[in-house]
């Protein structure tokens, strides 16, 4: 197919790459033909999921190997602003019933992700913040409790990602 001029950056509605489905059958062999044709190492599917994502989701080392020889993500740096980028912010209760904020990430496994430290903050007036709360993660979701103020019930939160170091 590649000799034919296939397209490799040929999208399914789910936002598949011939890449995309290489990493997730775990085919190694497939993932390097198709990255030494021209394939986009940094692909984003519908779920925000980077073809890294899943394979170290998968625990695919050899495929993830692959990936990281033809620069996945553009090393750490890359990951970091990328996180930044799509890291957001919602609402859940947790075990106890209690209302949390969480913050998620798109991914997140063990080595691959640096540590990431995100932060909670709120403001009165979008200029003085004042730190709720922090959580290290390298897994990618941090539960904070959050427990609104009657005596201000305007506030504005914001999150900040920032990789730690190890």
């Amino acid at each position: 197919m590649l000799s034919e001029g296939a397209d490799l950056e040929a999208k399914t509605e789910q936002g598949f790459t011939p890449l995309s489905y290489a990493v997730g059958l775990n085919h190694p062999d497939n993932c390097r033909a198709l990255l030494e044709a021209g394939a986009e190492v940094d692909s984003v599917d519908n779920w925000k999921r980077t073809n890294l994502n899943v394979a170290a989701g998968q625990g695919l080392a050899d495929v993830a190997a692959i990936l990281l020889e033809f620069n996945a993500n553009a090393g750490k740096a890359g990951t970091v602003t990328f996180l930044q980028e799509q890291t957001r912010l919602g609402f859940a209760m947790d075990d106890d019933g209690q209302r949390v904020i969480r913050v998620v990430d798109p991914y997140g496994i063990g080595d691959i992700v640096p540590l990431l430290e995100f932060t909670i903050e709120f403001s009165t007036n979008l200029s003085d913040w004042e730190i709720v709360e922090s959580v290290d993660t390298d897994d990618g979701i941090g539960d904070m409790a959050f427990a609104p103020d009657t005596r201000s019930p305007a506030r504005f939160f914001r999150v900040s990602v920032a990789e730690l170091e190890e």
